[in-house]
Order: structure tokens, then sequence, then C-alpha cells
């Protein structure tokens, strides 16, 4: 219901927000029979809610990385969350503010997640994050550049190295002469 109070008042401010000029054929025009095109006014309360949904997503995905590292016991910020029998000056019993608003709201610090790390919170705990504080929001073991344990490179053994080597040397060789024949 705030929501409707809300773009109620947004509609008194400025009424004409929700239009938008849109190209359109077949207009009437006043007084004639003929239709011409050009551009209507048309309102659409769409373009609104898609926007507000589009900031709000933009703004939950970081909090959701931020779960997903703290469920893995990691700390996000510059200091350890607060104990919850500790509250502060002025916060009520849900760690809310003097004003009923969460005390945090805006502030809080936040984590990204690469989705190539985790698409939706899976695998976070090989990155042994366990204990670990992370002061800002970009890390890079939380990219994906940092060492994943229990996942190395798979080498040939390093007695092929040496004639896989020659071998490539002896194509390009030969490849090279093929061209050099061909012309």
């Amino acid at each position: 219901m705030n929501y409707i109070k809300q773009l109620d008042a947004l509609l008194q401010r400025e009424p004409l927000t929700l239009y938008r000029l849109t190209p359109a054929a077949n207009i009437p025009q006043r007084g004639s029979a003929n239709k011409t095109s050009g551009y209507m006014l048309t309102r659409h309360l769409s373009d609104l809610i898609i926007q507000d949904v589009a900031v709000l997503a933009a703004n939950e995905l970081p909090i959701t990385h931020t779960r997903w590292v703290e469920s893995c016991g990691a700390t996000v910020g510059d200091k350890p969350a607060q104990p919850e029998g500790e509250q502060g000056e002025g916060q009520g019993a849900a760690g809310e503010g003097k004003n009923g608003k969460p005390q945090n709201e805006g502030t809080r610090p936040v984590v990204e997640v690469s989705p190539l790390v985790s698409y939706a919170g899976e695998h976070m705990d090989e990155l042994n994050i366990e204990g670990r504080n992370f002061p800002e929001a970009y890390d890079l073991d939380l990219q994906g550049y940092g060492p994943r344990p229990g996942r190395t490179l798979v080498t040939p053994p390093p007695v092929l190295l040496g004639p896989f080597a020659l071998a490539f040397l002896g194509l390009s060789a030969l490849k090279a002469l093929a061209k050099m024949q061909a012309q």
C-alpha cells in the first residue's frame, strides 16, 4: 500500500512523469477526415515499476553475496560483527535505530562474488575463507583469481616435454618449408 501512496505523491508533484512520446501512425486530425503519422503521448505505469525492480535487484545482489561469504565463517568490513547480546545506544531490540529503521541501512559493508566462482552460493566452502576478513568489496580471491585448493593443473611429466617440444618445432619447420616450395 505504501508503494501506491508514493506513486500518487509522485504524480501529484510531476503529472507527466509516466508519459512519453511514442511513434504512431494513423493519428486522426481534429476537424478533418485525414490521418497523419507522428508522435503521441502515452502513459506507461510499467516503466516506473520496471525501473524500481532493476534498482532493487542491483542493490540486493551484493547483499546476497555478503550473506554467502558470512555463512562460510568470514567477516565483511573493517571489524567483526557485533554479538547479538550487545546493543548500541538508542538501539531497539531488533537492531533498530531511534527512528525505527535498521541501524546499518545503506551503510552495510558488502563484497562481490564473481559468477565464475559461485552462481548461487554453491562451492563457497572450497575457497577456504573461514575466519578471514574482507575489508573491501572487491577481493581477488572472490573473483576466481586466488588459488583453489584441491585443484591442480594437469601437465605432462617432464620427461615428455622434450619430445613434445621437438615434435612441435619439426612440424613448424615442415610447414615453413611447404610454404616456401609453394611460392
